[in-house]
């Protein structure tokens, strides 16, 4: 597992500096074969985090793709997408 955090511009049509921060986990698995894509994983809502914000919630991310046959030989990205989470700035409404 592979936690990070990646900065992206808040609007690419504006001049501003300011930036927003979403969280990516990055559950690998040692069986993908070369070259095969992540899957990536960005949840519904709007507003549903995506449940990778302590130990528990990734390992249960490791269990439901340990149980799903289409997931086991796959890299996976899960993201926080803008604005839940543990996006930074998170909407609190």
């Amino acid at each position: 597992v592979e936690c990070h955090r990646f900065a992206v511009p808040e609007s690419r049509g504006t001049a501003s500096n300011r930036r927003i921060r979403l969280p990516v986990v990055i559950l690998r698995s040692p069986t993908t074969p070369e070259g095969e894509p992540p899957v990536l994983h960005l949840m519904g809502g709007p507003g549903q985090p995506a449940g990778i914000g302590d130990d528990a919630e990734i390992l249960a991310w490791v269990r439901f793709l340990d149980e799903a046959g289409w997931a086991r030989d796959r890299d996976h990205i899960v993201v926080d997408t803008r604005g839940v989470g543990l996006a930074e700035p998170r909407l609190r409404c």
